[in-house]
């Protein structure tokens, strides 16, 4: 869609959007070019590498971050109950003071990853690529989580207001259109950093957009609440 974009602004017609995936079937039907005595660990070896490169990447923010979920998970009953006792000033306290848990923990645990990223990579044995990866993962990527967190406490919260479509709109907006276009435009202008920098950058805007939705929510219930009360 972006080359189909930029062959229109300089008046020409440019590929099909399908031309990618043209040009990915054509390549998988291509036949595999082995020496007649490879043996099985050169055939299998590409996969291997491949499956560790990424099965560490995936590692690292799932133990690093656990707290992120757990938080989400436990401040949901927080901000139900004080919504159903009418208080939405503890509902907006419950909220911030997520937010600040969020942050602060986000930074703690980027520093420590930032800090000691070599022997993460080490870890995993990891080298060449791979460990380009991860390391560029631990210096930079890792900084998106704190809008991440606040993705996911803002849809704890819309959960419990009686909003669970504004949760589902805002997960499938980052699963959709703040993956798929940031992850391929980093692919393709700079490579498998790249897509590891887009997957990070695409979620900076649901993050914020979440939260400023949320709070105004918020805001909107208290004064209804208001007026009915008074």
């Amino acid at each position: 869609i972006v080359r189909k974009i930029k062959a229109r602004l300089m008046r020409r017609r440019g590929a099909s959007i399908w031309q990618p995936y043209r040009d990915l079937l054509r390549l998988m039907r291509k036949d595999v070019v082995l020496a007649e005595n490879a043996s099985w660990l050169f055939r299998t070896a590409p996969y291997l590498i491949f499956a560790t490169t990424w099965v560490a990447a995936s590692l690292i923010p799932t133990f690093a971050t656990g707290l992120l979920f757990a938080l989400s998970g436990a401040v949901g009953p927080i901000i139900g109950q004080n919504y159903g006792a009418r208080r939405f000033d503890r509902v907006h306290g419950a909220m911030v003071d997520s937010l600040k848990v969020t942050v602060l923990y986000v930074l703690l645990i980027w520093a420590l990853l930032a800090l000691f990223a070599p022997q993460i990579a080490g870890l995993f044995r990891a080298s060449g690529q791979a460990r380009e990866i991860i390391v560029f993962f631990c210096l930079f990527v890792a900084g998106s989580f704190l809008f991440n967190g606040a993705l996911f406490v803002a849809n704890a919260a819309f959960n419990n207001l009686g909003y669970a479509f504004a949760s589902t709109l805002l997960n499938w907006g980052r699963s959709t259109l703040g993956v798929i276009p940031f992850v391929w435009m980093g692919q393709h202008w700079y490579g498998a950093r790249g897509a590891l920098a887009g997957y990070g950058i695409g979620v900076i805007g649901f993050g914020i957009g979440g939260c400023w939705w949320c709070f105004h929510i918020l805001r909107r219930l208290a004064r209804r609440d208001a007026v009915a009360a008074g």
